[in-house]
C-alpha cells in the first residue's frame, strides 16, 4: 500500500490498508479478503472481518505470531524472497502499452443455497437470556458452515432475510 510523502511514519501503510478494508467491507464489496503480512498489527482487522460473517485468510512468514495465525480463517506461510535492485543503467525503458478498455461485462455470482433447517436449530442453540446480534450469530455460522455460504448475498444481514427462516430487526436475529 502505497502512501502520501507526509504519511511516511511506520505504521501508515498499516493504517491506510485496515480504512480501505473496513470501508469496503461494510460497502458489502468482497466475501473474502486475504492479508499478506506477518504483522500482530492485522489481529484485530481480521477478528473484525471474521466478525462481519466475511471470511478472510492471512499469509506470512513462519516467523509471524501464532496470535496472528490464528486469527485468521486460514494461514498460509510463504517464504522470505529479497530483491536486488538492477543498476539504473541496466534497466530498459519500453514505452507503456497502449490500454484498452475492456468490454463491460455482467458479473454472475452463483448465490449459495440456504439450509433453513440448520439456520433455525443454529438459532435454537443459542443463549436465550439476551438477544443474539447479527455479529454473534455470524460467529455461529462461520465455525458451522462452508466457507462461501454468503456467496451471491453481500453480506450476513441479506443472507438471514433471504433464508427465510429468520429476519433481523435492528440488528437482531429472530425467528420468522
Amino acid at each position: 500500500m502505497q502512501t502520501p510523502p507526509g504519511a511516511s511514519k511506520e505504521n501508515a501503510s498499516d493504517f491506510a490498508l485496515t480504512i480501505d478494508v473496513v470501508s469496503l467491507l461494510h460497502r458489502s464489496l468482497f466475501d473474502h479478503a486475504v492479508i499478506v503480512s506477518s504483522d500482530a498489527d492485522f489481529i484485530q482487522l481480521a477478528v473484525h472481518v471474521r466478525e462481519q460473517g466475511k471470511g478472510i485468510d492471512g499469509m506470512g512468514e513462519d516467523k509471524a505470531p501464532e496470535s496472528l495465525q490464528t486469527a485468521f480463517d486460514k494461514f498460509s506461510t510463504v517464504p522470505m524472497v529479497t530483491v536486488k535492485a538492477a543498476p539504473a543503467a541496466a534497466i530498459k525503458k519500453t514505452p507503456p502499452a497502449p490500454v484498452k478498455k475492456p468490454l463491460p461485462t455482467k458479473k454472475v455470482v452463483a448465490q449459495s443455497k440456504f439450509d433453513s433447517p440448520l439456520l433455525l436449530q443454529l438459532f435454537d442453540e443459542v443463549d436465550k437470556d439476551k438477544p443474539v446480534t447479527v455479529q454473534d450469530f455470524g460467529k455461529i455460522l462461520a465455525a458451522k458452515l462452508p466457507r462461501g455460504y454468503l456467496k451471491g448475498h453481500g453480506n450476513l444481514t441479506t443472507y438471514l432475510k433471504k433464508s427465510g427462516a429468520l429476519e433481523v430487526v435492528g440488528g437482531i436475529v429472530r425467528r420468522k
